[in-house]
């Protein structure tokens, strides 16, 4: 309904802020006039994302997910804490695969530029299309097997006395 589509926009308009909140706690947000409030760290986020996204559309965690830390080209967030200790500690704290990209370097070099950090997870992302292709082909295959082999049982069960060997993929092209 619009009130589940509605969540879905802020939630994926969050996806935004996720990623601030890699490198700081967005304390120069003109939004948060109070300064007790607490922001969420990198990993809250993430959990939170999860839940809304699998919450309003079931079977999305038996998908291939990763995640981007941007701002990574900053040695320290704007609280002064270490970005790289802040990297590890999210890494520690989620299963799914955490590449660290600088999206300004991308900007000023190029996404293909090394210093963005994109190449690896390009290569993940690459790696397991081609690996779910060709388990797909796989199955595919070994379904084709069983058919062939069940057309096999059938023809024999019918020419008992007459049985001669087919090879149905052949018989297939020549009805075709």
């Amino acid at each position: 309904d619009g009130h589940e589509q509605n969540h879905l926009r802020e939630t994926l308009t969050s996806t935004s802020m996720f990623e601030q909140n890699i490198a700081k706690k967005d304390l120069d947000n003109p939004f948060i006039t109070d300064t007790k409030v607490r922001m969420q760290e990198p990993w809250e986020v993430l959990e939170t994302l999860q839940n809304e996204l699998e919450f309003y559309l079931p079977g999305l965690s038996d998908k291939g997910l990763i995640v981007f830390a941007n701002k990574m080209d900053l040695e320290k967030d704007s609280a002064g804490n270490s970005m790289q200790k802040k990297l590890e500690e999210f890494r520690r704290r989620t299963s799914l695969p955490v590449f660290p990209i600088s999206a300004m370097r991308g900007i000023e070099y190029g996404a293909h530029h090394p210093s963005t950090g994109l190449s690896e997870a390009l290569n993940l992302i690459t790696r397991n299309v081609y690996a779910t292709k060709k388990a797909r082909d796989e199955a595919n295959q070994n379904s084709k097997r069983n058919l062939d082999d069940q057309m096999d049982e059938v023809y024999r069960g019918r020419n008992i006395a007459h049985f001669t060997p087919v090879d149905f993929s052949t018989w297939r092209a020549q009805i075709k």
